[in-house]
Parts: structure tokens; C-alpha cells; sequence
């Protein structure tokens, strides 16, 4: 029996497997290829191949300007481009218009059955755009993951949002937080489920074989206001004066480096504190597996982006790391105060310090934390109970469109 045909489309895919893009889209893709023939289509990059495979999935990359001028996605996602460099606006239409062609192609070439699609804006669009026109006829699902959903308030992007929730016909988010926003822009209820980002925590976010470092500090995410890294440098200058050994590792790149770098040197911390850029997963895995204790001062943005789910967290207890963080409507799914974590209010550096500090003095305690985070986290977010929950509601959404077309 032949595989059904999947495309998903997104505005960020791994450059090459081990890239540090964000791996969800691409580990969930190649996931669902023992029961689907996947296609992807995302964006075009300097240096990048037109058409390549992954696996078993054929990705098509949408050229959308000339190459130097291909700086939309990737490194910090979109939105944090856009807010770095407003003339980037200036590519969005020529951006929708190459990624619509470019899935109207391969509709036709490859007779897809069935769209996934990441995030509402842009690439939600352009799914709602190709069931509006009848280019796509079967079922599309979206998927939101967070920034899609709180950021981007505007009346225009309201409407736009709307546009493609109201043209999907099922709609997942990665967290409870989301289920009331979502519902509020117009989402059918019965039509929505929560299925949270997955992870590797058998191969590769595991704990170490030799305990980790008592002096060092992690923090991973993409370097943008809503992660917080400016409050922990602030605490951290706290931590230095009781502990002039510690270090802090920070890894991730984006728009926020410079400044944050800037603010390191301010605050006389620069010596023990390194911007690693961006790693890979496995030496992402090493450096939680390597660490005292994860750090994430998640906050609510100015223009109300926050955090969709945090599954950087979910890695940081996979390799049995304790973690402190800020709470966000979305941390809620996997943090709980005192039994998985600590957990101090968010923009509170003299808090924050307290919490590491009391960490760092606490082995029984540190060791508390992560043995209960680690045993959660194994229960609800491995990839193949995630993958298989994909997979079953694909299925699900294919043989319902395929019975109302008899």
C-alpha cells in the first residue's frame, strides 16, 4: 500500500542534520516517514541547497530575494528579525508570494493529501491561502507554537491570524497556556488539541556518567527579550561576589547578543561568562549534562510575546540538570515550585540570585530537583509518544476528508 503524501511547511528547517536551528519541525518529519511520503518546503538561506534530502524527507527551499538578501529566517526566528531591522517588512510579500508558488508546484508535482503547517504567521497564511483557492483540497492542520500566538497584536496580523485558523481544519498549540488565546481568535474548540514539542531523552538529553560541575551555569535559547538573559547577567553579578569561581555558559545566538555581551563587560562579569553561539544538540546535551544548574528567566515581553512551551527546559531535566526559572503561563505544563524546580518572579535578579545560590549550597536539594524533573518529563515528552500522537491525528484528519469525498 503506497504512503499518503504530507507537506508541512515552515519558516525555519535545520540548514543540515545537526544544525542548532530549532529541531522540532525536523525530528517530527522525520518521524512520520515510516507512515507518510514527507515533503517540506521552508526558506531559502546563503549557502543552502535549492532541494535536498533529510532522511527520508525531500525538502524544497523557496527563493524569496537575491541570496544576500535571504536574512528573514533562521538565526533568532522572524519575528525577532523583523524587530532588528524594520526593512525587512520589506521582504514579506516577496516571501509569501515565492513560498506560495513554491507549495502551488509541489501540490501539483507530488499530489499532496495532506498540509501540516508550523506557526500561524506567515506560513499558516499560506496554507489558509492555498485551501482558500481550492490549490489544496484536503485537509490542513496548523500548528502553533507560541510567539505566532502572542506577539504580532496588531489589528492587521489579528485578521491575518483569523484568516488561517478559520481555514485549517484542526489546530494543535504545544501548551494549555494557549488553548483560551487561540479560542479567542476564533478556533472551534472541538477542533484544537494540545500536543506538546518533543525531545530525544533516550539518546541524547540523558543524565551523565559523572556528576556535573559545582561552578558552572547554563542558559540555552535564542538571545531575544522575552528569554530574560538580561536579568540573569544581573543575577549573576550577585552569584560572582559569593562564588568569584562560578561560570556562566550561554548558548544560543540572536538578535539580543550584542547587547547582552555589552552589558556582561558593564557589569565587570565578562571574564566568567561565555557567549557559546549557536551549538548543536549534542553539545547542547553535554553542556546540561556538564552544569550545576540551567537557568531560564522567561518574561512576558513588551509587545506580549512569551514563551510558547520552553523545551529547552524539558532537555535541561532530560539530562537530569536542576533548573530555576521564571514562570510563564506556558512553564505551568512542566515546572512546579519546590518539587521539580525553583521557580522566582520574573524581571527579579536579587530573587533569582537567592534561588541559584541556594542551589549551589544544596547538593541534596539539587539532586531532589532533578531526579523528579527527569522521571516527569520521561512520562509526557519523548518523541515517539509525540510523534504517534502526529501521526494518529494526521491519520485521523486524512480518512475523515477521504470519507466525506465518497
Amino acid at each position: 500500500m503506497s504512503k499518503k503524501r504530507l507537506l508541512i511547511l515552515t519558516s525555519t528547517f535545520p540548514r543540515w542534520p545537526g544544525d542548532h536551528e530549532p529541531p522540532f519541525v525536523y525530528e517530527l518529519a522525520r518521524r512520520l516517514t515510516d507512515n507518510w511520503e514527507v515533503h517540506v518546503i521552508a526558506p531559502h538561506s546563503a549557502g543552502l541547497q535549492t532541494k535536498e534530502q533529510f532522511s527520508d524527507v525531500t525538502v524544497h527551499r523557496f527563493h524569496y530575494a537575491p541570496a544576500m538578501w535571504e536574512n528573514l529566517a533562521y538565526q533568532g526566528g522572524m519575528l525577532a528579525r523583523l524587530k532588528q531591522n524594520p526593512l525587512r517588512y520589506l521582504l514579506l510579500p516577496l516571501f509569501l508570494l515565492s513560498a506560495l508558488i513554491t507549495a502551488r508546484s509541489v501540490i501539483k508535482k507530488h499530489n499532496i493529501d495532506l498540509i501540516h503547517t508550523h506557526w500561524l504567521l506567515p506560513m499558516g497564511l499560506i496554507a489558509a491561502l492555498l485551501k482558500f483557492s481550492k490549490i489544496h483540497r484536503g485537509p490542513v492542520l496548523c500548528t502553533s507554537h507560541g510567539g505566532d500566538l502572542f506577539a504580532l497584536r496588531g489589528k492587521a496580523a489579528r485578521l491575518l491570524k483569523r484568516f488561517s485558523i478559520k481555514m485549517c481544519d484542526y489546530v494543535t498549540v504545544v501548551s494549555n497556556a494557549m488553548m483560551d488565546p487561540i479560542i479567542e481568535l476564533g478556533a472551534d474548540q472541538d477542533s484544537i488539541q494540545v500536543i506538546p514539542m518533543g525531545t530525544d531523552l533516550e539518546d541524547l538529553f540523558t543524565p551523565p556518567e559523572t556528576p556535573a560541575n559545582p561552578d558552572q551555569l547554563v542558559f540555552a535559547g535564542r538571545l531575544v527579550k522575552k528569554k530574560g538573559v538580561n536579568t540573569l547577567l544581573d543575577a549573576f553579578k550577585v552569584v560572582i561576589q559569593a562564588k568569584p569561581q562560578m561560570k556562566l555558559y550561554i548558548a544560543g545566538e540572536g538578535p539580543e547578543r550584542a547587547a547582552l555581551e555589552a552589558q556582561a563587560s558593564e557589569l565587570t562579569i565578562i571574564d566568567n561568562t561565555h557567549f557559546l553561539g549557536g551549538i548543536t544538540q549534542q553539545k547542547l546535551a553535554t553542556m546540561f549534562q556538564k552544569s550545576a544548574c540551567a537557568v531560564f528567566p522567561f518574561t512576558v515581553s513588551d509587545d506580549g510575546d512569551q514563551e510558547g512551551f520552553g523545551l529547552v527546559i524539558v532537555e535541561a531535566m532530560g539530562c537530569g540538570c536542576c533548573v530555576v526559572a521564571s514562570p510563564t503561563p506556558a512553564t505551568r505544563d512542566i515546572l512546579e515550585d519546590g518539587r521539580n524546580s525553583l521557580l522566582v518572579d520574573q524581571k527579579s535578579p536579587e530573587q533569582l540570585a537567592s534561588a541559584i545560590l541556594k542551589l549551589l549550597d544544596d547538593e541534596k536539594l539539587r539532586h531532589k530537583l532533578a531526579q523528579a524533573g527527569r522521571a516527569e518529563i520521561r512520562k509526557h515528552f519523548g518523541w515517539q509518544s509525540i510523534a504517534d500522537r502526529y501521526n494518529t491525528l494526521l491519520q485521523t484528519l486524512h480518512k475523515h476528508d477521504s470519507q466525506i469525498k465518497r
